[in-house]
């Protein structure tokens, strides 16, 4: 049985994982491979920690703001939420873990109708 997400490290096995499955893929990787991500982990790791640690200094800024560039369709916010749920369930199970999938699908669905990629 797996472990909840319970620590910052939890966070960022979870999110290096996404990312490099994202990373691999035909359809995602050109939309994400321009990014530094060593740099930008930390906003990531932040954001996660905001939300499931309610740690609300951890992120600042908008999290939709730097996806209206990207030109991201719905196979995008498919794909990532696949690799997300992958990602965590493969080592976390538990409130901590359910609750980061919700959000990623309720996030999901506000970005893809704010961006007209349904």
């Amino acid at each position: 049985m797996n472990k909840d997400i319970e620590t910052d490290l939890d966070i960022e096995v979870f999110v290096r994982k996404q990312y490099a499955l994202l990373l691999a893929d035909s359809d995602t990787s050109p939309k994400f491979s321009h990014i530094n991500l060593e740099e930008h982990f930390p906003r990531i790791f932040g954001f996660w920690k905001m939300v499931v640690f309610a740690q609300p200094m951890a992120y600042t800024g908008n999290a939709f703001e730097p996806h209206i560039k990207l030109g991201l369709e719905k196979i995008h916010f498919e794909k990532w939420i696949a690799f997300l749920t992958l990602a965590v369930q493969e080592k976390f199970a538990g409130p901590h873990a359910d609750k980061v999938l919700q959000h990623a699908k309720l996030m999901a669905f506000i970005f893809q109708s704010k961006l007209g990629a349904n």
